[in-house]
């Protein structure tokens, strides 16, 4: 049990972090010097969680550690980190992408966590999105060296948990999905 709820704060924890540089990052993208400013507020005002300052070659060393600790939690188990994962990041909801585009929702459902992605078709094209992304793999959405993407792909392959990208024109409506199994996270 102890290791459970080790995995789940370092989830909590990435996921807090990455979600409020993702809000300023956005806002910085598009100039908004009030949306910075309250970015970051927000991710270090009284009520935010603070965010330590983890040297990166010791952020790999525990994560490391949780991959091989995660091989002998339960997959019941895994499944409940995960799912409290994906509420957690639905709370930083919505997320601006840049691009033109906007991410604003997450759900986790039957075995499958979607990524729902409202795209303005005045900036994307939805029949060159679709194009462009035919042959995408996991690693255009996620850097490899990102530790949170990995331990979030981690938790979706151990849990058989698919990932799946939906694109939706803002105007059109038309709708694009990328999906990937989790035997290939």
């Amino acid at each position: 049990m102890k290791k459970l709820f080790f995995v789940m704060a370092l989830m909590a924890g990435l996921i807090v972090v990455a979600c409020s540089d993702s809000k300023k990052s956005a806002a910085t993208e598009q100039g908004d010097e009030n949306k910075v400013e309250n970015a970051e507020t927000a991710s270090s005002g009284t009520n935010a969680p603070q965010q330590p300052q983890v040297d990166p070659e010791e952020l790999k060393a525990v994560m490391e550690l949780v991959k091989a600790e995660m091989v002998n939690i339960p997959t019941d188990e895994l499944t409940i980190i995960l799912d409290s994962t994906v509420m957690t990041m639905k709370q930083a909801m919505p997320l601006e992408t840049g691009l033109g585009m906007k991410m604003t929702d997450i759900e986790y459902v039957d075995g499958q966590v979607t990524y729902f992605i409202v795209c303005d078709e005045k900036v994307v094209d939805m029949a060159e999105l679709e194009a462009d992304t035919k042959d995408m793999t996991m690693e255009d959405f996620f850097a490899p060296e990102d530790t949170q993407a990995a331990l979030f792909r981690l938790l979706c392959n151990r849990t058989q948990t698919n990932v799946v990208f939906k694109y939706v024109g803002s105007e059109s409506g038309k709708e694009h999905e990328i999906k990937f199994e989790s035997e290939t996270l």
